[in-house]
């Protein structure tokens, strides 16, 4: 996202991930993104309190720091098709 610059990272099962830059919305990828695939990715940075929060809502939202970098705001939810 910061080397795209690009405002924001749309990732769900069995589609291709996306970003949002200058208001448009483009794939990063033409291959789609498994189940398994989202949920290896998304669970890497997801908190204890939002885990807790998507296990009983199916859905979170939790702030995520890259220090030096930039701070990211994340929802995740689940779906018919799975995680995103």
């Amino acid at each position: 996202m910061v080397e795209l610059g690009a405002s924001e990272l749309h990732i769900s099962s069995t589609v291709p991930p996306k970003v949002r830059k200058s208001g448009a919305m483009q794939n990063i990828s033409d291959r789609p993104l498994s189940p398994d695939e989202v949920v290896k990715l998304l669970m890497e940075i997801v908190t204890d309190e939002a885990y807790e929060d998507l296990e009983r809502d199916n859905d979170a939202d939790f702030a995520y720091e890259i220090r030096g970098l930039a701070r990211f705001r994340a929802n995740y939810f689940v779906d018919r098709k799975g995680l995103g």
